[in-house]
């Protein structure tokens, strides 16, 4: 069954190829002798033929040969036109496609060269050429070997493969454009996700200093445990210690990778501020609509200005806006972002007009674990890391500071970096 379906397909891809082919002969002139035309079909073979995979290139050749031969007996039938004799007037332009073909799949040897190159428009009017003497020697035998007819088969054959050429070319240039395009979403993509890395990373130094004074305090109870004479409490102590010692370098492993891995990274490029902000406020856009928040925003940043440590960079804005936008109260959000230098120092002033923050809550927001963020359906409250993400990489990665400013009508973020810091050295 599946067998028969497969040839029925086969012979189906082949019947619609040729008919396209034959339509597209009708395209036509009559040059040099009687019934010998120059038609647009021929250029088809070796454009499916590049094209399409597994493209039955001999059968499809010998069929539209065939069915091309037939529909220029009809035409002429059907235009009251003479008709000269079936096997030499019409049938040697069925020997014109499958010569063609059989020397495109010479030439291509089988791997289907894709032709590229400038100098396959000179095998392609070669190609061309040979199969069209072909067809004129079976019309007029000898007689056909003219300077008019050489020259005019050149030059047609020329014109056809050129248009050949120009016809794969434009479609190849398409796919490279469309697979730069997914190159772009790809990059965005990993850039994101490297972002939000960075960002965790960062948490991750954080609990590291947890888990060092959790050891200590599991080895201080060890100690006191055993001097009271405890013993088995007091390996038990031991036993909490030891594994949080392990944790502990398995972390302080983790950490090291991946800032090697960033910092690798960082060290071979450079993003525009106001390009990864672009990025950021776009991506941001889409959440807010998912959200139901009409979201709008304005960057205003010198031009030219990049950073090596874009990811951090990244990190730190991202955490912002998702601030912001999480901060809207109603069903729109407006979020702007300035960059100024003054006095050796880049200031970044990130503010939006949502609910603001009430000033006794204003030094505690950048506590760990400190978020207004309250699932209601859940009772799950946020993990509260943003902020502090923020303030990490501000002081850690850029030396700088970072606080907050928050009234009735807005609330800004404002954080500033030493140009030193920030700038990417050539």
């Amino acid at each position: 069954m599946k067998k028969q379906m497969d040839k029925e397909r086969f012979y189906g891809a082949v019947l619609l190829y040729s008919l396209i082919i034959t339509a597209f002969a009708q395209f036509r002139l009559d040059i040099l002798v009687q019934y010998f035309m120059v038609s647009l079909g021929i250029v088809l073979i070796p454009l499916f033929y590049m094209m399409i995979d597994d493209f039955p290139l001999m059968p499809v050749a010998i069929v539209s040969g065939v069915l091309v031969s037939v529909s220029r007996l009809l035409t002429d039938l059907a235009g009251g036109g003479g008709v000269g004799v079936f096997a030499t007037a019409y049938l040697p332009e069925a020997f014109f496609y499958i010569a063609y073909a059989f020397l495109l799949a010479m030439y291509c040897d089988g791997t289907k060269r894709r032709l590229s190159k400038p100098q396959d428009i000179i095998a392609l009017t070669f190609i061309d050429y040979v199969a069209n003497m072909l067809e004129l020697v079976l019309r007029q035998g000898v007689q056909s070997y003219t300077f008019e007819n050489q020259m005019g088969i050149v030059f047609v054959g020329f014109v056809r493969s050129l248009l050949v050429f120009a016809v794969i070319w434009m479609l190849r240039s398409y796919r490279v454009m469309l697979m730069k395009h997914e190159d772009v979403k790809m990059y965005h993509k990993l850039l994101f996700t490297t972002t939000e890395l960075s960002g965790e990373t960062i948490w991750m130094r954080e609990n590291m200093d947890l888990v060092e004074t959790t050891m200590n305090e599991a080895y201080r109870l060890y100690d006191g445990l055993k001097k009271n004479g405890s013993e088995e409490a007091a390996q038990q102590a031991l036993g909490v210690a030891t594994k949080v010692h392990e944790i502990k370098k398995q972390y302080h492993a983790i950490v090291n990778s991946l800032d090697t891995v960033l910092e690798k990274d960082m060290a071979e490029k450079e993003m525009y501020i106001s390009e990864l902000a672009g990025i950021l406020l776009n991506r941001l856009k889409k959440t807010a609509d998912e959200k139901g928040v009409g979201l709008s925003f304005r960057i205003s940043c010198p031009d030219g200005l990049a950073t090596g440590k874009y990811y951090y960079m990244m990190s730190l804005l991202n955490n912002l806006f998702t601030n912001a936008l999480e901060a809207a109260r109603g069903d729109h959000e407006h979020i702007e972002l300035n960059v100024a230098l003054n006095d050796g120092k880049y200031i970044f002033t990130v503010s939006n007009d949502g609910k603001p923050i009430p000033k006794e809550e204003q030094d505690s927001i950048w506590n760990p674990g400190f978020s207004t963020k309250i699932d209601y359906g859940s009772g799950v409250v946020g993990r509260g890391l943003g902020l502090l993400v923020a303030r990490e990489i501000v002081e850690k990665e850029f030396d700088g500071i970072i606080g907050v400013h928050s009234g009735a009508e807005k609330t800004s973020f404002v954080f500033e970096i030493p140009v030193g810091k920030l700038e990417v050295k050539e």
